[in-house]
């Protein structure tokens, strides 16, 4: 399970960066956008603060200027990266985040499932960026899974 995580993350970093060059070579300045692609990247920080600590810091909603999105997905990947790699497979498989969403309701949802929502999170969400950016008169990148292990493999 861990190896595939591995690898399902480092498809998410992929496409992430090939909406984000794709962003920027464009200078696409457009407010949905800027607020998914922040969105997608609050939400692996938050989800890997739940499942380290039970709470939070990071802002759903907050947004940085597009130059700092490339520097702020690395840090992000290389801390989720960083902490899959300090688990064990029996760590990862048992383990369980015990936390509160942002209405106070408290959950307890196993490792692996947390992680599988938040790939799929960013999934849907850079649909919707894609879409845009063609709404916007631009070609999107292709990101689906298959192009990136024909790409990477």
């Amino acid at each position: 399970m861990k190896s595939y995580l591995l690898n399902l993350y480092a498809y998410d970093l992929w496409a992430n960066k090939r909406i984000l060059d794709a962003m920027l070579t464009n200078n696409i300045q457009d407010e949905k956008i800027s607020r998914w692609f922040n969105h997608m990247i609050n939400a692996e920080k938050i989800w890997l603060e739940r499942m380290q600590t039970g709470s939070f810091q990071t802002q759903v909603w907050g947004e940085v200027p597009a130059a700092a999105l490339e520097e702020r997905l690395n840090n992000t990947h290389q801390d989720i990266l960083g902490w899959l790699n300090s688990l064990s497979e029996t760590e990862l498989e048992k383990g369980i985040a015990k936390y509160s969403n942002s209405r106070g309701e408290t959950f307890e949802t196993p490792w692996i499932g947390i992680l599988a929502h938040v790939a799929n999170h960013s999934t849907h969400h850079r649909g919707q960026i894609a879409a845009r950016i063609r709404e916007l008169g631009f070609v999107p990148p292709q990101t689906d899974f298959i192009f990136y292990l024909r790409e990477e493999n």
